[in-house]
């Protein structure tokens, strides 16, 4: 359930073409999400499934360490495959 506000101290707001908008990513944001109608019917028109991944850096000798966190919605896939390049 999300709330309309764009007061900037929200850690989320609603822009008016109805998208959400994270400001500060964090896993406790990782879950199930849905887009319903703001009529009584509360049909859900769209869901999506949002899982984090938290990146550190360390700088060392042997040149940086990366350590990654991913935080599943509910459960990671089976078949999840996760990539990056940089």
């Amino acid at each position: 359930e999300t709330s309309s506000e764009t007061s900037p101290t929200k850690a989320f707001h609603v822009e008016e073409d109805s998208s959400l908008v994270i400001s500060k990513l964090s896993p406790l944001d990782a879950g199930e999400y849905q887009c319903t109608e703001s009529t009584g019917l509360q049909r859900v028109l769209n869901k999506i499934r949002l899982h984090t991944l938290d990146v550190t850096a360390e700088s060392g000798s042997a040149g940086v360490k990366l350590t990654c966190v991913l935080t599943c919605a509910e459960q990671c896939e089976e078949n999840f495959n996760l990539s990056w390049s940089g």
